[in-house]
């Protein structure tokens, strides 16, 4: 059993330190070929691997540098569902509704995904957000979204960490809300991290780990 899939069975119990005992020994056995990318909501990412056709892992690093592609198109829903363990920090989960109105100046926006870039596509226009619930999210703790459910998520705290459990599903299109109507801004590019920042995230990764068993 590797370690992805040692993670996947710590996910499957709730047992928090098969998830990092584990994760920590994929960052130091897998240390000089991984590579983060910048991911236009605001944090780094890594696709540690899958364990199946349908299900991968995913690992988020929050670093309080508000590196954004646009403030406004934060709230989003997703292609699949996932469960995500916090590793270090805390995560507050802003959950949302769509709401249809002939007055309102509020669009939806289908994400296209295709050669690291999410080409913005319009799917809804004459409608509003509409806040129903805020979830804290605790470093230790396991929580779960559903693919259809809008939602942003932000660090509690200037570095946080959560590693991702996704469950693919093949016809659903990822979706997000806009308060304007798109023009010059139709397309997130994501970015690979130079050597020197890769080495950072993850020995700090493997430090945060290390300290938890």
């Amino acid at each position: 059993m590797n370690h992805l899939e040692k993670i996947n069975l710590g996910f499957n119990s709730n047992n928090k330190k098969i998830v990092i005992d584990n994760l920590n020994s994929f960052f130091v056995h897998n240390r000089n070929t991984i590579l983060f990318q910048k991911h236009p909501l605001g944090f780094k990412y890594l696709k540690l691997g899958n364990i199946s056709n349908f299900i991968e892992f995913r690992l988020h690093f929050w670093i309080n540098t508000n590196e954004k592609h646009d403030v406004d198109l934060q709230i989003h829903d997703h292609s699949f569902d996932f469960e995500s363990f916090v590793v270090s920090g805390s995560i507050i989960n802003n959950k949302y509704e769509i709401i249809s109105s002939g007055t309102s100046k509020g669009y939806v926006y289908d994400v296209k995904f295709r050669n690291e870039k999410s080409k913005l596509i319009l799917n809804t226009d004459n409608c509003y957000i509409q806040h129903t619930e805020s979830v804290k999210i605790n470093c230790g703790e396991f929580y779960s979204m559903i693919s259809s459910e809008f939602h942003e998520s932000i660090n509690d705290e200037n570095l946080t960490i959560t590693l991702l459990k996704i469950t693919k599903s093949y016809d659903k299109t990822a979706r997000v809300f806009s308060p304007k109507k798109l023009s010059s801004l139709s397309s997130f590019e994501r970015t690979t991290l130079t050597i020197e920042e890769n080495l950072k995230l993850i020995d700090k990764i493997i430090e945060l780990t290390k300290f938890k068993n």
